[in-house]
């Protein structure tokens, strides 16, 4: 659309305005838009803009809620037919090189399951705190019961499978659930106010505690990998890779530590075989 097909159908507009609202002049109405600054150079800049936010806010959540979908459906077939993919790559190496492939892919394979171990330790202990903390926290807010507070640390563990993100997201059940007993409430005070903090500040402790001492910990111990190396590799495949980089960090790190360590006793055991000749 350039100027003049603009102009046009502002002229139409107009046409339509002077039989109405008594403009004198097309001209006229152009000058006193002017005034203000409002030329048609600043309405296309201001539609560019508008256009080109939305565009970008929509790209963003499609982004994220495919990454949130395929990863899950990636990893399920990933392990599914994990045999079959396993051969599959192996035929792409070179015959020499087929014994060092299968090699890397049992112990890269032993990497990954450490991974889902630690994990399932991780959804474990952020399931028991919640349905300590959630319990203790029901003993104080009306309408709030200790069949809810399980219920909400289950589905607490259950979403910690999308790092960092899952929590977050899965807290808004009993948030929800708290702001529908206070609309309710004919005289609720502030109880269910603070029941809220309280749920703010319970997430940020367990997610304090979570990534700085039980991820690091459990995975270095299921893996095998220094706790810094995987919150380096959090911070790295995160930055290089969103979502699914967060989500793939620690197994890559430890195919790539696997991968170093066997390449280096391949190197280490040569010049002993040449010895013994």
């Amino acid at each position: 659309v350039d100027n003049e097909a603009f102009r046009g159908f502002l002229e139409m507009v107009f046409a339509w305005l002077q039989e109405s609202v008594y403009i004198d002049s097309i001209e006229e109405a152009f000058e006193d838009f002017e005034q203000y600054g409002v030329t048609l150079e600043v309405v296309f800049g201001w539609l560019g803009a508008v256009f080109a936010g939305l565009f970008s806010v929509t790209t963003s959540i499609i982004r994220i809620i495919f990454t949130m979908i395929l990863t899950p459906v990636f990893m399920y077939y990933l392990i599914k037919d994990r045999t079959q993919i396993f051969e599959g790559l192996i035929g792409l190496f070179p015959s020499k090189s087929q014994p060092h492939a299968k090699a890397l892919g049992l112990k890269s394979d032993e990497v990954i399951r450490g991974y889902f171990i630690g994990h399932g330790i991780v959804m474990i202990f952020i399931t028991i705190f919640f349905m300590i903390t959630y319990t203790i926290l029901s003993l104080f807010i009306p309408g709030f019961t200790v069949f809810h507070a399980l219920l909400f640390a289950l589905v607490m563990g259950l979403f910690s499978i999308i790092p960092y993100l899952g929590v977050w997201i899965s807290m808004a059940m009993p948030i929800i659930m708290f702001l529908t007993l206070h609309f309710e409430a004919s005289n609720p005070g502030s109880i269910y106010i603070i029941g809220i903090m309280m749920i703010f500040v319970l997430n940020i402790i367990e997610e304090i505690l979570e990534s700085t001492l039980v991820q690091p910990n459990v995975f270095s111990r299921q893996v095998r990998i220094h706790p810094l190396a995987v919150l380096s590799s959090f911070l790295f495949f995160g930055a290089l890779f969103g979502l699914a980089g967060v989500i793939l960090a620690v197994p890559i790190a430890g195919t790539i530590k696997v991968t170093i360590h066997y390449f280096k006793e391949l190197n280490q055991d040569k010049p002993d075989k040449k010895t013994e000749q």
